[in-house]
């Protein structure tokens, strides 16, 4: 799960590249944490996130035409489902904060991670 990779990522030599199909949810997920984890601004890592909107996304569209064909939440919902604008990353940091008290209190409270 999450918690298994980012105590991997953690004790790894850098750089590593962490990759999935779109690179979105559970990546742009796993990279948020590690980046707050980091110590990085938020605004960064809002940024950062946001890039797959305009890069990462239509690039796998124009790679994968049958992703908008195949998968039922592109269909239903749109391309919107799969965005996250900075906004949103920021309230999703802010959340976590706000419930946990720390983006470290999360890792370890609600996902587990060996401190």
């Amino acid at each position: 799960g999450i918690c298994a990779v980012l105590e991997l990522l953690l004790r790894a030599p850098v750089p590593v590249v962490v990759q999935d199909c779109t690179g979105k949810d559970r990546v742009g997920v796993v990279c948020m944490l590690v980046m707050a984890l980091c110590g990085c601004p938020d605004q960064h890592i809002a940024r950062a996130y946001g890039i797959s909107d305009k890069v990462v996304l239509p690039a796998e569209l124009r790679k994968r035409p049958e992703i908008v064909k195949k998968d039922s939440v592109w269909r239903l919902a749109g391309p919107e489902c799969f965005m996250s604008p900075e906004p949103v990353i920021l309230y999703t940091l802010h959340w976590i904060r706000s419930r946990w008290g720390s983006v470290e209190a999360y890792c370890v409270e609600h996902l587990g991670m060996a401190v």
